[in-house]
């Protein structure tokens, strides 16, 4: 990897259509979401994948049935703008177990079990 790669482990981007300008050492992938689980899963072996993403590409894994557990780290600062992180959620078909919940100052860390039915 890159000397300025900021991530100790490869990533994935997932998206519609590959940019001109690529980031170095960042692979891109336009297959949707489960082809980019797949491949991160294939890379990472017995080791656990991360999603990280927007708003969007959360709630496009959640639906999907495809997360086992959500860290969420709650910043208090309203940006005012964004892709809210439970709009469009399948809520009938997702449930969320709080495993912990850890203050700090100007962020609370929040660790979620998800039960999909």
């Amino acid at each position: 990897m890159g000397e300025c790669h900021p991530f100790a482990v490869p990533v994935y981007v997932v998206t519609h259509q590959e940019p001109e300008k690529k980031v170095e050492d960042f692979t891109y992938i336009t297959g949707g979401i489960k082809k980019a689980l797949a491949v991160a899963k294939e890379t990472a072996g017995t080791k656990n994948v991360l999603i990280m993403g927007g708003g969007d590409i959360v709630q496009q894994y959640l639906n999907a049935g495809l997360v086992n557990e959500l860290n969420i780290q709650l910043v208090d600062i309203f940006l005012g703008g964004g892709t809210r992180l439970f709009d469009n959620i399948k809520a009938d078909k997702i449930k969320l177990r709080q495993v912990s919940s850890l203050p700090s100052t100007g962020v609370t860390h929040l660790k979620y079990e998800l039960q999909n039915e």
